[in-house]
C-alpha cells in the first residue's frame, strides 16, 4: 500500500492507496509513521488529486459526496456495511439497527457497530455518522475519539456556515 498524508485544516490524514484506489483514511493525531511520508498531491493519479480536493472541501463545511474510488479491506459482511453506510447523507445520522437494515440484515447492529469500528477509511465512509439508539455510540477504530465523532457531527449540522 502507498501511504501519504493529506494536509488539511484538522490537521494531516494519512491515505493509504492501493490500485489507484483508497485503502485507507486515518484521523490527524491518529496514527505514526517510522519516517515522514510524502505529500498526496499528484500521486495515485485522478484518485489522489479527488481525495485532495474532497477532503478539503468537506473539513472546510461545505457538503461533499466523496466520489474517490475505494477499496477497504474486510471481510464481505464488513464491505457491505460500509457499502451501505456510504449511502448515509451528509447531515443525517442512522442508528445501528438503521444501518443494520440497510445491510440487510435487522437484528444485526451489534454486527453493524463490529464492522463500523473496523472502518479504515473515516469520513469517506462516514461512520461518525452512525450513533447508537440512546447516544452517540463509538469512533474512530483504534483511536477511540468521541470528541472528533462529535466535531464530524457540527461540521456537518445545517445551518452551520
Amino acid at each position: 500500500m502507498n501511504q501519504y498524508r493529506v494536509r488539511t485544516k484538522l490537521g494531516e490524514f494519512r491515505a493509504g492507496f492501493r490500485g489507484g484506489r483508497l485503502a485507507e483514511l486515518a484521523l490527524p493525531k491518529t496514527w505514526e509513521s517510522p519516517g515522514k511520508l510524502p505529500l498526496l498531491a499528484g500521486q495515485e493519479g485522478g484518485a489522489g488529486r479527488r481525495l485532495v480536493r474532497e477532503l478539503g472541501t468537506y473539513v472546510s463545511g461545505r457538503q461533499t459526496r466523496f466520489t474517490v474510488p475505494v477499496d477497504p479491506e474486510g471481510t464481505a459482511w464488513q464491505r457491505r456495511v460500509w457499502t451501505a453506510m456510504r449511502r448515509i447523507p451528509w447531515g443525517q445520522v442512522r442508528t445501528y439497527g438503521q444501518l443494520a437494515r440497510m445491510a440487510g440484515e435487522p437484528g444485526a447492529s451489534r454486527a453493524v457497530g463490529g464492522a463500523c469500528g473496523m472502518n479504515p477509511i473515516i469520513i469517506v465512509t462516514p461512520c461518525h455518522r452512525v450513533v447508537a439508539s440512546d447516544g452517540l455510540g463509538g469512533f474512530g477504530r483504534k483511536a477511540r475519539r468521541l470528541d472528533l465523532k462529535r466535531m464530524l457531527l457540527d461540521l456537518e449540522k445545517p445551518g452551520r456556515r
